[in-house]
This record gives structure tokens, C-alpha cells and sequence, in this order.
């Protein structure tokens, strides 16, 4: 069943002593040894005075720089302690966290696999799909290769020109609230970033495409979509991009594969897929048509970007497949579309 849903070190302060110039804490020291053995110092010249001042200055110094070099590694042995206890906290909550899901939810049969194996079985589950066009053109392929299952409710929530940077245009983060409470998804699938190669806005300041900042931001964009659906009770499913023809729209969109694949890998109850070569030539580079279950068809739009029937009937056929594997549903694709290579 398919629903279309609502889219819219620092070291002491130590002046160092230059013969001629006063040294009021090293003077109050040696002024005693002056008044005792007043005619010997009168009888030195100025270099032996310098040599014993620069002496005494020295040792001051040694020790100093010693109980500086103590401080700091009894301040790293402290470091390291509680940097082990913190570790071994974050790996206890990634633990409960991804065991969550480990087990069939909500009357639905899908779960990831954990040390409990359950039967397969498809109960009655609903699938949220939300992304831009290129996650629409995914999504689509997906109505038809689960058809001949009426126990999965697929919702398709995607909308063209929209992204996780331009968000003065549309807040995926905002807009999908809204979705999950209306839907209650088992599964959300994520297929976006084909209009986020631009700047990106956040908290008031506007980043550039592919720097350090905008990275960062936009991997916070990332994380919060899913920790939403996570909150939700949904566990996630976040599909890359596959190969694109221009070049310079194809390094964009490895840059953003990446930021998903390190996000979204290290967050329990999300998984990454990788579609990048799924409609590749065997040499790995773009092909705009490609044998499918033998018989040579159109992947590809003119544009090198998005999909035909065809090249989405694959896709699907992948990310179905995958979903069969990974959350022990018996799923059989209806078309099952490869590109025979």
C-alpha cells in the first residue's frame, strides 16, 4: 500500500636576568651575603657577580620547568582516566541504544539482527520515504518492486528542490516532526542532496560550500534528521547518492556521500547504504544506459542527474534487497532489475 504523505601549556611568568639590570627578588636574596662579606664582593669584578647570578637563575629556572613537567603529567594521568571511564559510558549507551532495535517493534516483523534471532515474518509495517527529486525518483522504483505487499504502508513524503542546506526554503528537521507523529514509521528512508551543493545557512551565518564550517554544519543538519526519527521510534535507513555525469556536480555529491556515511555509521539504529555504483559501467564511470535483466535500456535522464523507469527499478531493486538482509524482512523484489554486467 503507498500513501503519499504531507511534504511541504603555559610555562611561568620568569624575567630573564641581563647583566646591569635589577633583579629585585634575586637582590633581596643575596643582599645578607653582601653585608657579611662586604670587602670580597668589592674586590670581585663585575663578571664573577654575573656569573654567580646567572647560576642562581638558572637553578631557579630548572626547577620551575621540573615541577611544571610534574604538573602536566599527573595532569595527563588524570586526562587519560577519565577519557577511559567516558569511553566506556558512550559504549554502553551505543549498546542499549542499538538493542533498542533488535527486536520486532510495534507489530511490524522488521528488527536488526542482535544475538536473538526471531521469525521472519512482514506483520504489518509502515516505510516513510522523504527526500528531493532524486529521492523521489528512488522512492517511486520502491512503489513498484514491494506492490505485492498490502501489510507495508510505504509513505512517500518527498518534495523537489529541497535539501538540508537552503533551510529559509524548507526545514527538513521542522517539516519532519510532523511527519513522524502523523505516520508513526518503523523505517524512515532518507534520499537527499542533490540541490545541497550551495551554502548553507545556520544560527545566522551563511557557510560556503565544502569548507571545514559548512561541513560541520551540515553533518549537524544530518544528525538531527536522524536522531529524530530515532526519538520516534523509528530506525533509519539513509540511502547515498549514486554516480552522476557532471563533473563537477559528481565531486559535490561524493562530498556529501561522505558526510552521510560518517554521520549517519556512527549513530546506533541508522544504517548507511552505498548506491554509488549501482548504475555504473563495469569501468565504475557514468553510463546513461545499461543492459537491464539482458536487455539494454535507459538508466538515465538527459541531464546525467536523475533516473528513468528503469534506472529507479534498479535502485529499488537494491535498496529492497538490502532491507531483506539487514532488518530480516522476507522481501522479494517484483520486478527484481539488475544490470546484467
Amino acid at each position: 500500500m503507498v500513501s503519499q504523505g504531507q511534504a511541504d601549556l603555559a610555562s611561568p611568568d620568569l624575567r630573564a636576568y641581563s647583566p646591569g639590570v635589577e633583579t629585585p627578588g634575586l637582590y633581596a636574596v643575596v643582599t645578607p651575603t653582601v653585608h657579611r662579606f662586604s670587602s670580597y664582593w668589592r674586590n670581585m669584578n663585575r663578571t664573577s657577580i654575573r656569573v654567580v647570578l646567572g647560576l642562581t637563575l638558572s637553578l631557579l629556572l630548572i626547577s620551575a620547568a621540573h615541577f611544571s613537567l610534574s604538573t602536566a603529567v599527573a595532569s595527563a594521568a588524570a586526562t587519560s582516566s577519565t577519557t577511559s571511564s567516558s569511553s566506556t559510558s558512550t559504549t554502553t549507551v551505543v549498546s542499549n541504544a542499538e538493542a533498542a532495535f533488535q527486536s520486532p517493534q510495534r507489530g511490524c516483523g522488521m528488527y536488526l539482527s542482535g544475538p536473538t534471532t526471531y521469525p521472519r515474518s512482514i506483520g504489518h509495517c509502515t516505510i516513510m520515504w522523504i527526500g528531493d527529486s532524486l529521492g523521489e525518483d528512488m522512492s517511486w522504483g520502491m512503489v513498484k518492486e514491494i506492490a505485492k505487499y498490502p501489510e507495508v504502508n510505504l509513505v512517500l513524503n518527498g518534495k523537489s528542490s529541497t535539501g538540508l542546506a537552503n533551510t529559509p526554503y524548507y526545514s527538513w528537521p521542522l517539516h519532519l516532526r510532523s511527519m513522524l507523529a502523523t505516520s508513526h514509521p518503523h523505517l524512515l528512508i532518507v534520499g537527499i542532496g542533490g540541490n545541497d551543493g550551495q551554502s548553507l545557512q545556520a544560527d545566522g551565518h551563511v557557510y560556503r560550500f565544502g569548507t571545514p564550517e559548512w561541513k560541520v554544519a551540515y553533518a549537524h543538519q544530518v544528525s538531527i534528521v536522524v536522531h529524530e526519527a530515532l526519538a520516534a521510534h523509528a530506525m533509519v535507513l539513509w540511502v547515498g547518492l549514486p554516480i552522476m555525469q557532471p563533473w563537477g556536480y559528481w565531486q559535490k555529491i561524493q562530498t556529501l556521500n561522505g558526510i552521510y556515511r560518517q554521520v549517519v555509521t556512527s549513530i546506533p539504529g541508522a544504517r548507511y547504504l552505498d548506491t554509488w555504483n549501482v548504475l555504473s559501467h563495469p569501468s565504475g564511470v557514468f553510463a546513461s544506459s545499461a543492459p537491464v535483466n539482458g536487455v539494454l535500456s535507459q538508466i538515465r535522464s538527459a541531464d546525467g542527474i536523475h533516473m528513468w523507469p528503469k534506472g529507479e527499478a534498479v535502485i529499488a531493486t537494491y535498496i529492497v534487497r538490502y532491507i531483506d538482509a539487514t532488518y530480516n524482512m522476507p522481501f522479494v523484489p517484483q520486478e527484481n532489475a539488475v544490470i546484467t554486467k
